[in-house]
């Protein structure tokens, strides 16, 4: 697993390039994990300076409206009945990545169990959830807790599939818009053109068989900076049909990326799967006593030892300077989040109250 890298106290053009990082440390997290694929959620790869935002399209009242093509979509994939009678679902997905081979091993309960098993040839990472608490396992940094834009990773990772089996639920889930806007030929097919708005306001444009009513991909991002998922060679599984093969294009990449579907288990795994292991347990216990002995729950500069409180005012400093919004301070604390589990624990804290301060910047800003 390519680690996220830590920040280090830069000047000049450094730490001019150290800044970009920062803003980009999502994307860069979220290739390497592969977790592109999922509909409805934070758009497949962080979009550059320079993307252009495309204006807003009209919503086209003469076609079918997106609540009844995503309504006709899970017929096609078995029915409502079929889909709601989905308790867990496991699939196993296997792609070639820089010459090498990688897999995952994402699973699904209705009951809110997650569980993501990432294999490559520098080691296996594990995230999981048991509903209430969201945790990672890898080689660099052993157990760690996830919160924020990481604990929402890991569970649209696990879904995707119930994403594409049931659009409408994930919808009413993250309150999120669909609008029919047109037709257009996607991968050889008549598609009816979907898009989806977020309550962010990011959006992407999903495409669905005009004849088969299937979802044939999406596309996310603003011109030059788009990435298409395609969903191919559909196959009964338990009377549900599935996709086997998923492909990504994205401008940070050098070549289509292929993901091939080697099982897919329905209503197979039970609860134990999902529980939570004994480390974590051990980590949320100590998080829980750690807040309940504070005033407010808060990390304090003063909590810091001296090379801390630098690091801290310098980084905070340095990223508050550029005036983000609250979109952009998002994406760093994602970033940062994310990055928490590779770091040492000497450094875990400094980042930690860093998080801490930015998402009081981000609630100032509404």
């Amino acid at each position: 697993m390519m680690p996220c890298p830590t920040l280090q106290p830069q000047t000049g053009h450094d730490a001019h390039t150290q800044r970009e990082n920062i803003v980009k440390l999502k994307a860069t997290f979220v290739l390497s994990l592969l977790a592109g694929c999922a509909l409805f959620s934070t758009p497949v790869m962080a979009q550059a300076d320079t993307a252009v935002a495309p204006a807003a399209p009209k919503v086209r009242t003469d076609l079918p409206k997106a609540t009844d093509i995503f309504e006709k979509s899970m017929k096609a994939y078995g029915g409502r009945d079929k889909i709601n009678g989905i308790k867990t679902l496991r699939t196993v997905m296997s792609a070639e990545m820089m010459g090498t081979s990688v897999s995952m091993d994402n699973a699904w309960q209705r009951d809110g169990g997650r569980r993501v098993i990432m294999t490559m040839p520098m080691g296996k990472q594990e995230m999981g959830s048991d509903g209430k608490v969201a945790w990672m396992n890898n080689p660099m940094g052993g157990y760690t807790l996830l919160d924020g834009d990481m604990a929402d990773q890991v569970n649209g990772q696990a879904e995707m599939y119930m994403i594409v089996l049931d659009p409408i639920t994930q919808m009413k889930k993250q309150n999120s818009k669909a609008d029919t806007i047109g037709k257009e030929t996607f991968n050889d097919h008549d598609c009816y053109v979907i898009q989806i708005t977020e309550e962010d306001g990011d959006t992407s444009r999903v495409f669905y068989d005009v004849e088969t009513s299937k979802v044939l991909g999406v596309k996310s991002g603003s011109e030059p900076e788009i990435t298409t998922v395609s969903f191919k060679d559909w196959k009964n599984v338990d009377g549900i049909q599935f996709f086997h093969t998923m492909e990504m294009v994205g401008p940070q990449m050098p070549m289509p990326m292929v993901f091939s579907m080697t099982d897919i288990q329905v209503n197979t795994l039970d609860a134990d799967y999902f529980a939570m292991p004994a480390e974590v347990k051990k980590l949320a216990d100590e998080k829980a006593a750690s807040k309940s002995d504070s005033d407010n729950g808060e990390i304090k500069l003063s909590d810091l030892n001296e090379n801390g409180r630098a690091l801290a005012e310098m980084q905070l400093k340095a990223i508050l300077l550029q005036s983000p919004t609250a979109a952009q301070l998002k994406e760093v604390v994602s970033g940062l989040e994310q990055g928490l589990g590779y770091m040492p624990a000497d450094q875990k804290k400094v980042y930690e109250y860093m998080i801490q301060e930015l998402k009081k910047e981000i609630a100032k800003k509404g």
